[in-house]
């Protein structure tokens, strides 16, 4: 495939490969290799494959490699040449088998690319990269996509007022509950740009209103066009595997803020791993192949009074939206009806207070703040904390017991049931005894929970239910119910607090420990877990 016949046709500036029957494939590989390499970085690894970076007006996004993405950037970056036995040459197009070569290997000398920054870069020790590219202190690929006016690098409590009167200016349309929620909102926009200072976990922010046309999803809106310069929502994933797919490819994409919108109820167990995970390993649509993915990602929901499985509401941090009115998407009078218009029009100015505040923060010394704990988003809450009490915003996370009381529906009643139970039983009790005393006692049965009100629940139901939440502490005092032993028609249970006696230790266990029968206490049969008079005896493995 003949494109150039004489040297001088050759590009200035391109390294130059030979290609000739003698020529090693490997060698010719390394040497592609390390073309690409060379600045400007172009082509990444991420999740175990070649990427690049591809640029569409203001938006970048992460695009895996395939064999005419990498024939494409081995033509822009590299000039083939093929030589004959006769001493002639020829330019070509690189060798569909170099491409194939490059392509199945299993590691690669290029950089690692963690994801794309849509704004000038923040980096752990307070520094701001401004420049197009790829920043080798952060592995991240840095597109402004707006004219972010220059931050100085000793901000002054002026600017920092200016800062908040910019943001205040976006947020001020918006029908907060408390001071907290827009503490908390402030956080929203901020943990994006200040993504690439930290690692670890962030928690799912979650936008909450009564009712329909509040503002929800405007602000989950605003908070994306900001981070990103677009406003793209989806519908939530309805189930654990279309979750999993969708997580992945979102991921995969290096999506910075991902909006779930009308949200009702949300119990995902994939997501409330996912969110206290530095890491993710899923499957690619429509592959086999598992790829490993670092999480970085900021999850958003937004929906009516949101209710929240106990393992979200405990990783999820409120904002609360309430109009008080009827038929709020009717109101009028705001200071920007074109919210999003406005902010894409001002979006470097918005960046620009961001990270006047970041930069205020690290400048001082990064001075700690008195916030809430939040387990497993220490580092989340200590720098975005950090950033809003140096500002001198108030209130941050200081609704999250709202958050657990109001959202957290899944153990609604077992309080007062459990009080019930300790008073109906101080003695260890079975399921089948807390049934019969159910059909007896009308003050225990009005004190059933709403999940099991239904007529009155089997023994088998009842005894699942306290398994599922065995040693739960539901009140300050540490009101559980915890097993205590095996009774002739079942396990014993017992409701304590922290104050009470511990209950007696399972039989069962006291057995093991002693070398004996789990069942009887009999002597074990040679290399099994039983005793011959009991149940068929199981091999020990």
């Amino acid at each position: 495939m003949q494109l150039l016949k004489s040297h001088s046709s050759r590009a200035p500036g391109k390294p130059l490969v030979l290609l000739c029957p003698s020529s090693d494939p490997e060698e010719v590989a390394d040497q592609a290799l390390r073309a690409l390499t060379r600045p400007p970085l172009e082509v990444f690894t991420r999740g175990g494959r070649l990427v690049r970076v591809r640029t569409d007006g203001d938006r970048a996004h992460v695009e895996r490699l395939d064999e005419a993405g990498l024939l494409d950037m081995l033509v822009r970056r590299l000039q083939f040449v093929r030589w004959s036995s006769r001493g002639n040459h020829r330019y070509t197009y690189p060798p569909r088998e170099l491409v194939r070569t490059i392509l199945s290997r299993e590691s690669w000398p290029l950089p690692q690319l963690r994801g794309v920054a849509h704004h000038p870069l923040l980096r752990p020790d307070g520094t701001i990269h401004t420049r197009q590219g790829f920043d080798l202190r952060t592995c991240f690929f840095c597109f402004p996509g707006a004219d972010v006016p220059k931050v100085v690098e000793n901000p002054t409590a002026r600017d920092r007022v200016r800062a908040l009167e910019v943001l205040d200016e976006a947020l001020c349309d918006f029908p907060f509950v408390d001071q907290a929620s827009r503490a908390n909102a402030l956080a929203l926009l901020l943990t994006p740009v200040l993504r690439t200072a930290f690692s670890g976990p962030v928690p799912l922010f979650v936008i909450s209103k009564p009712t329909p046309g509040t503002g929800a999803t405007l602000l989950a809106q605003l908070a994306a066009t900001v981070a990103t310069g677009d406003a793209i929502v989806t519908n939530p994933p309805e189930g654990e595997e279309e979750a999993r797919k969708a997580i992945t490819g979102l991921l995969s994409a290096a999506q910075p803020v991902v909006v779930f919108d009308d949200v009702t109820g949300m119990h995902l167990r994939t997501l409330s791993r996912l969110l206290t995970a530095t890491t993710w390993q899923g499957r690619l649509l429509g592959t086999h192949r598992l790829v490993q993915l670092e999480q970085l990602t900021v999850w958003v929901i937004t929906g009516n009074n949101v209710s929240l499985g106990a393992d979200l509401a405990r990783r999820a941090v409120l904002v609360q939206l309430d109009a008080k009115c009827w038929r709020p998407w009717e109101r009028t009078g705001f200071r920007h009806p074109d919210l999003l218009g406005w902010a894409r029009e001002h979006r470097g100015e918005l960046l620009w207070a961001l990270l006047v505040l970041a930069r205020s923060w690290y400048v001082a010394g990064c001075p700690p703040a008195d916030v809430p704990a939040m387990g497993s988003f220490e580092a989340w809450a200590r720098v975005t904390g950090g950033v809003l009490a140096h500002a001198g915003v108030e209130g941050f996370l200081r609704n999250q017991p709202r958050l657990y009381d109001e959202l957290d529906q899944q153990h609604a009643g077992w309080p007062e049931f459990l009080a019930a139970l300790q008073q109906a039983f101080p003695e260890p009790f079975t399921a089948k005894d807390a049934v019969l005393r159910l059909r007896e006692d009308e003050q225990l049965a009005r004190a059933l929970p709403d999940a099991l009100s239904e007529g009155t629940p089997s023994a088998k139901v009842l005894s699942e239910a306290l398994r599922r939440r065995a040693g739960m502490r539901l009140t300050p005092d540490g009101l559980r119910v915890e097993r205590a032993g095996r009774g002739r028609s079942g396990v014993l249970w017992q409701v304590v607090t922290d104050h009470s006696p511990q209950p007696p230790e399972d039989v069962r266990e006291q057995r093991q420990r002693a070398g004996l029968c789990p069942g009887c206490g009999g002597p074990i049969i040679p290399g099994f877990t039983l005793c011959s008079r009991c149940t068929r005896p199981k091999a020990e493995v």
